[in-house]
């Protein structure tokens, strides 16, 4: 019954099946099922042709004893056993447990068949396309209106009961952050159950306005807008917030006039001296502006006189924090390009608060090591936010 069905298409139940009566393969805790039978029971096709396994050398030398071994295209040996085609070697990247049975992960199965790149591999590429955009539905576009602009974001829902707001560095221009950090941040935490809105304040990114026309103020408002509209909307009590650089002395400030933040997590800040904004603006032009206030341009991008000045109010924040009595913590790059690490670390110290500092990573996170790296002390942090609930 099992090989007829094979035939037309073998379903997750069928699979169960020849696992149920192949326990010689299967027990074995090297056995990982691999490629469209490990899509199948992932959920993302419905039937697969056989069933591909990966299994020990042992395992694979002693069914040799009983059956005939061919060669793969790939030129892997292989036994075929019915509809289970067990390979020697195959480069499995990462496995998890479903039912019991250890099958290949998702993203490995899409290296492997990105790299064979045959039809039928393009196939399961779009099935794992399609399933993944709606499982991606509550992906959303999100606005505030905060006078006199309108203001626009991405919004991921979850299901976690505090949301995360997320408030870009002024530099950094949009809710897509630097090669896609706030992307990938976001991206994380919605995958761990929150709720995570990346929003463009008032000139920047989608969002409505003129830089020109735009001062430091706008940006507080607008997060203090944002704030009470998330939580309207998602009908929870208080957010959790996330600042980049610039948007780290937003939150800040924000602070002082909110009593709906649970948290905040602030990534690089941006420490105001002199050192700092030579390196940050270029060497001389803050000596040259600081007595006319005169606006900057940087990278394209407009940057009035506010935000420089608004930005020295950062060494006074353990004021805020320590009066507020709020969950901080402070993620330093510990190559920082625009920042001396050392005398951020040093205040931190002096006042007591908490930072973690984070290895060959600089302002932006560029690296990938440093990325991974700042994903897991993300993960790690709001784990432990939770477990406080």
């Amino acid at each position: 019954m099992i090989w007829k069905e094979c035939d037309d298409g073998l379903t997750r139940n069928d699979i169960l099946a020849v696992i149920a009566s192949h326990s010689d393969i299967f027990e074995d805790c090297n056995t990982v099922i691999i490629m469209g039978a490990a899509l199948v029971l992932l959920g993302y096709k419905t039937t697969t042709s056989d069933i591909d396994v990966v299994c020990s050398r042992r395992l694979f030398a002693e069914l040799e004893k009983h059956n005939e071994t061919k060669l793969s295209k790939s030129g892997s040996k292989k036994i075929v056993i019915g509809c289970i085609a067990i390979y020697q070697e195959w480069d499995v990247k990462k496995t998890i447990t479903v039912n019991g049975i250890k099958v290949e992960a998702l993203q490995s199965i899409v290296s492997n068949k990105l790299k064979f790149g045959r039809e039928k591999d393009f196939l399961d590429l779009l099935a794992i396309s399609k399933n993944n955009m709606a499982l991606k539905k509550d992906v959303e576009y999100y606005s505030v209106f905060s006078y006199p602009y309108t203001l626009r974001g991405i919004l991921c829902r979850g299901y976690k009961p505090i949301p995360v707001v997320f408030v870009s560095g002024f530099f950094s221009a949009n809710k897509i952050g630097p090669n896609r950090l706030y992307y990938l941040i976001a991206e994380a935490l919605n995958n761990m159950g929150y709720s995570v809105l990346r929003i463009d304040l008032s000139g920047m990114g989608e969002s409505d306005g003129q830089l020109e026309d735009i001062k430091y103020s706008n940006h507080v408002f607008d997060l203090y807008n944002t704030i009470v509209s998330i939580i309207k909307d998602l009908n929870c009590k208080k957010v959790h917030l996330i600042g980049h650089c610039e948007g780290c002395l937003t939150v800040l400030d924000v602070l002082k006039y909110s009593n709906l933040i649970d948290s905040i997590t602030l990534l690089a800040p941006f420490w105001p001296e002199r050192e700092s904004f030579n390196k940050l603006l270029g060497e001389g032009i803050y000596d040259s502006i600081k007595n006319t206030h005169s606006p900057i341009y940087r990278k394209g991008i407009f940057c009035d006189w506010s935000f420089i000045e608004a930005s020295k109010g950062i060494v006074d924040m353990s004021n805020v924090l320590l009066a507020k009595k709020h969950n901080c913590l402070f993620i330093i790059p510990k190559k920082d390009e625009f920042i001396n690490v050392n005398n951020l670390c040093n205040y931190l110290n002096k006042h007591k608060l908490q930072y973690i500092l984070v290895d060959d990573a600089d302002h932006n996170f560029l690296m990938p090591n440093a990325r991974n790296n700042l994903l897991r002390v993300l993960a790690n942090r709001f784990n432990n936010l939770e477990e406080r609930l």
